[in-house]
């Protein structure tokens, strides 16, 4: 069994997603887990042309291990990934999209999928925190890690709100959104390295929070004035307009205040995507996301949408 202070000696790729605390915690657990790290952030639909710059220039070979966590995979892509010999053992993808578990027709040795567990819902953090740990690269026994780990998993699957009634994974990712995405690895690296068993927030963290937590009172506010209702697919939508990193905060006030709509359908022009939440739990945000030739899980899918169109949107609606 490795201890937590030591670290093993070998060179690791990982892409991971840029958008959120789930994509960071498998890019914090990597760097405790092994010495040497070099992390790409991506968006699932621009994983692939990042893996294969490295690929092209021959540099992934250099590496003892390749990761992919928390980011949908296309069939096309795990074909071409199980065609690389060279790369066979070397590589690891770890996702709990329902698309990947949907459109990868074949069992593949390096891909796991999973959505659900006997600890509940699952995140790309926490399959890749199972893996390490039954592999001996983290220490089960550490508690911060654990709890860390939890934390993340319940917000990025929401049982912080539907179950636990915990505002801390909230509050993790308001500290994530109040920084820039390599401040808050190096940050919460830093912090899982104390020897602690809880997981609390310093007074600087905790001012952080609270500022961000007053930006998001006022993007709600916005959201919640300009709210526009419309059908599509014959499901009723609720559209609302608001920058990206505040998708989460506002389909979640909008499921509080009991809008009338099956889905939320929220409009970031600063990325040029649409966001869908669900509120009818018959239905599952990854359908609605396919016609925007996005992705996602049950709950909480999306897409990029075209400028032009969010404009021919933005006309209509007004």
């Amino acid at each position: 069994m490795l201890m937590e202070e030591q670290e093993v000696k070998l060179k690791v790729l990982i892409f991971s997603h840029r958008s959120d605390i789930d994509g960071m915690g498998s890019i914090i657990f990597s760097k405790l887990a092994f010495d040497n790290v070099t992390y790409v952030l991506c968006e699932s639909k621009t994983l692939e042309t990042e893996f294969l710059k490295y690929l092209e220039d021959k540099s992934i070979y250099d590496y003892d291990f390749v990761y992919i966590t928390d980011l949908t995979l296309s069939n096309n892509f795990a074909k071409k990934i199980a065609s690389l010999k060279r790369l066979k053992n070397k590589v690891f993808i770890f996702d709990h999209h329902r698309f990947t578990l949907e459109d990868v027709k074949e069992k593949y040795n390096f891909l796991t999928v999973k959505i659900k567990d006997i600890k509940g819902l699952c995140s790309g953090t926490s399959l890749f925190y199972d893996y390490l740990v039954e592999n001996t690269y983290l220490d089960k026994n550490n508690k911060l890690w654990f709890e860390f780990k939890e934390l993340v998993r319940k917000y990025d699957t929401w049982e912080w709100k539907t179950i636990y009634n915990d505002t801390m994974p909230r509050d993790l990712t308001y500290l994530f959104l109040a920084l820039d995405a390599d401040t808050y690895i190096d940050m919460m690296y830093k912090k899982l390295k104390e020897k602690k068993i809880k997981f609390k927030f310093n007074k600087y963290e905790k001012m952080l929070i609270a500022s961000h937590e007053k930006i998001v009172s006022d993007k709600i506010k916005y959201a919640v004035d300009n709210l526009y209702y419309r059908e599509f697919k014959g499901v009723k939508l609720v559209i609302a307009l608001a920058p990206y990193d505040f998708r989460n905060d506002i389909a979640d006030y909008l499921r509080d205040i009991g809008v009338d709509a099956s889905f939320i359908a929220i409009v970031s022009v600063d990325y040029n995507t649409i966001s869908f939440r669900t509120i009818n739990n018959d239905l599952r945000a990854n359908d609605i996301a396919k016609y925007f030739d996005g992705r996602g899980s049950d709950k909480a899918a999306g897409g990029k949408i075209k400028r032009e169109v969010i404009e021919k949107m933005l006309d209509n609606l007004f």
